[in-house]
């Protein structure tokens, strides 16, 4: 571990010891970990997993539409289909995908187990923010620390890293792995060209995952450059060749259907100015991604904590920071080394993230804080150095008191939001409960059927929950699978579902005024609409799906 993190950013002061004590102090002079750091870095990932599978049990880990649609493609995956975006986008890398596919290839296909890649994606992120707290801070006390805020939240951490939504887990992994290797390059070790090459992979895997690695990999890019003047012709080439087949899957999708830049990529919306989406930022996006507001709903957090308070807290404290680190960010632009510290990169990708926020097609989406998920390991690292800086003993009180707020917070969200069903997933304002959805299955089996219509966040959690065996139309929504919907398409007798209550109600009043007939079978909280007579599309059925 201590070949790993190399040397401390400055050097400690232990106090006097002896024996066993003055070996172990000396191995922390070499950035190395003692046993109890480690052992409590340790608990720290078991804590963040812990979290996380019991976040995944309640109701904020209910699987969406979404989430459904990644698990439709691990079942294609393994049934010899490829992928290199999200089903039926152009952005969003299918790395997760063919993961969860190596996992439900041994074991039962349940919305637990498909995410739980994303779970130990966050287990694996919390131990490389350990790793760079390590470097960061310059002990490994600060290590520990960055490790335990990155665990415990703020509680859209924690919600948006159990959902399986393409990308967004492995975009964070990514990121802060390419910052280690950045920080760990030594052009004078014999290691340097793989590190080099390493973080190329990074880099290239990372833009084809997601575009939100940006914030994460080019302020590491930039402190590789400055670390490798001098060595840079032996160097870059391994880190170019790294890069261009980590994006190979990317260059290969755009040869069969042509370039694509990045900003005409997926499906943003152009309305709305600069002023309007950094507006959208300041208030309610970062408030949420703060913790102080509920993601989706926007509502306080907690009625004693002005969510304006934190936001103009947390804005001045980066100011500060950003201004007791101007000369090392300067010294990282011009790829110098003298004055610049570990902890300036992570400084500059909060100053780079502000830029494409602004002008992004996307960020107008203002009901989570989507587009800044991947800033939540440089958020606990920044936290983890300011704590270390403040003088005398109060180090650990105000990292514990730090630590225990961020805890409580997360925790009381959860539970709100957990009680209210604030998450995505609803048809006509009912949730849609993806318990019920193996009995839906099963029902319709029972009938015969093998298409289906329903509003896209019912369709394919059945057709997940199906494995293959009942074909899907989400309407209205992105056609994800074309295949499938021809299927569907051809089927004489497509069959159509609806949450029960006014969506079904309202479903089957429009197939009667269509002048059909259907049987409806009630399966737990799902009207199932079968024996159609005559047949009847969507299209005929005017917006009884939506």
């Amino acid at each position: 571990m201590s070949s790993l993190l190399g040397r401390p950013t400055r050097p400690l002061r232990p106090r006097r010891r002896h024996g066993s004590d003055r070996r172990e102090a000396a191995r922390a002079s070499r950035g190395g970990w003692t046993p109890w750091p480690a052992a409590i870095l340790v608990l720290a990932i078991a804590a963040c997993v812990a979290i996380r599978l019991v976040a995944l049990a309640s109701t904020i880990g209910r699987l969406d539409a979404d989430e459904a649609v990644t698990g439709v493609m691990a079942h294609d995956i393994l049934n010899g289909q490829s992928f290199a975006y999200l089903a039926g986008s152009n952005y969003m890398g299918s790395l997760e995908q063919y993961l969860q596919a190596g996992v439900l290839a041994v074991l039962p296909s349940t919305p637990t187990t498909l995410r739980l890649v994303q779970v130990a994606l966050c287990g694996l992120t919390c131990l490389v923010v350990g790793f760079l707290g390590r470097r960061v801070t310059g002990t490994a006390w600060g290590g520990v620390l960055a490790a335990a805020l990155y665990a415990v939240g703020p509680y859209y951490n924690i919600y948006k890293g159990i959902h399986s939504h393409g990308a967004y887990m492995a975009a964070q992994a990514i990121g802060v792995c390419a910052l280690l290797l950045a920080l760990r390059l030594d052009p004078a070790s014999r290691h340097s060209r793989w590190v080099a090459g390493g973080l190329g992979l990074c880099v290239g895997v990372g833009l084809w995952e997601s575009g939100l690695t940006v914030f994460l990999v080019v302020p590491a890019v930039v402190w590789a450059l400055g670390s490798s003047r001098g060595s840079l012709l032996r160097l870059v080439p391994y880190g170019i060749a790294a890069a261009i087949l980590g994006y190979g899957p990317s260059i290969a999708y755009q040869v069969r259907h042509g370039w694509i830049p990045p900003w005409a990529q997926g499906n943003g919306t152009s309305t709305g100015s600069v002023g309007t989406r950094l507006s959208g930022l300041v208030h309610p996006v970062l408030g949420m991604f703060l913790g102080a507001l509920r993601p989706f709903s926007g509502a306080p957090a907690a009625s004693w904590l002005p969510q304006a308070l934190v936001v103009a807290a947390a804005l001045a404290l980066l100011a500060a920071a950003i201004a007791v680190r101007w000369r090392g960010l300067v010294d990282l632009a011009t790829l110098g080394s003298s004055r610049r510290a570990p902890i300036d990169p992570v400084l500059a990708g909060f100053i780079l993230f502000a830029v494409p926020y602004g002008l992004s097609s996307f960020t107008v989406y203002t009901r989570e804080p989507r587009y800044l998920f991947t800033l939540y390991p440089m958020l606990a690292l920044v936290l983890a150095w300011g704590v270390t800086r403040v003088p005398g003993r109060a180090v650990m009180p105000v990292g514990l008191a730090l630590v225990a707020v961020i805890a409580a917070m997360s925790i009381a969200t959860m539970r709100t939001a957990d009680a209210r069903g604030e998450t995505t997933g609803h048809v006509g304002g009912l949730p849609v409960r993806s318990q019920d959805m193996p009995a839906v299955v099963v029902a319709l089996q029972r009938e015969g059927v093998h298409s289906l219509y329903a509003n896209y966040w019912l369709a394919f959690p059945i057709a997940f929950a199906s494995n293959g065996t009942i074909a899907v139309v989400g309407s209205p929504g992105v056609r994800r699978f074309p295949d499938m919907a021809a299927q569907v398409a051809r089927d004489p007798h497509p069959a159509f579902a609806a949450p029960v209550g006014p969506p079904a109600d309202r479903l089957q009043a429009a197939i009667t005024a269509s002048g059909a007939h259907a049987d409806r079978i009630d399966v737990r909280s799902i009207a199932i609409f079968v024996h159609v007579t005559p047949p009847r599309r969507p299209a005929q059925l005017g917006r009884a799906l939506d």
